[in-house]
């Protein structure tokens, strides 16, 4: 419930790793809400393009429309690995710094900076393998990213990001 008004019906796992609006996103746990753009691949199937790099696979649900979008990622379903120098972004794996890292008892939260946005990802074990300042990967499958509705966030950039991403 938001505001009296129902938002989303379903089981807590169903609820958790597929949100219908960012108030659900935010209601069950933490989520790493990303701006994003919808483009149209030359196969036919939409691609996603994010801090200057195009994602192995659209989101779900589908994303119909090309243009600004909103993607969520819970922060358990990215991974870290290190970097190696010289490799560039890819489908599968994108650059980022450590930012730094809180120790949470069963895990430890690791904020990453990619390009304007902060990630959160957290690493399950009471030790990081990683330390602040170092540059990472970070990789997640697909499936796990979820697109939320345009409207249910104000992207005040998205405009200015489209018309950068066409030029």
């Amino acid at each position: 419930m938001n505001r009296g008004q129902t938002e989303q019906v379903g089981s807590p796992r169903a609820i958790y790793d597929h949100p219908a609006s960012r108030f659900v996103a935010g209601f069950l746990g933490k989520n790493n809400l990303l701006r994003a753009v919808v483009l149209w691949g030359p196969d036919g199937r939409p691609q996603i393009q994010w801090n200057g790099t195009r994602l192995g696979a659209a989101p779900r649900p589908a994303l119909l429309a090309a243009g600004p979008c909103v993607l969520a990622i819970r922060p358990e379903s990215i991974t870290i690995t290190e970097a190696v120098s010289g490799q560039p972004n890819a489908e599968d794996r994108i650059r980022g710094k450590v930012v730094s890292q809180t120790f949470l008892g069963a895990s430890v939260d690791v904020l990453v900076a990619v390009g304007k946005d902060t990630l959160t990802v957290t690493v399950a074990g009471t030790a990081s393998p990683v330390t602040p300042g170092e540059d990472v990967w970070l990789s997640f499958d697909a499936e796990r990213l979820w697109s939320l509705p345009n409207g249910d966030i104000v992207l005040p950039e998205a405009s200015a990001l489209s018309r950068e991403l066409a030029a």
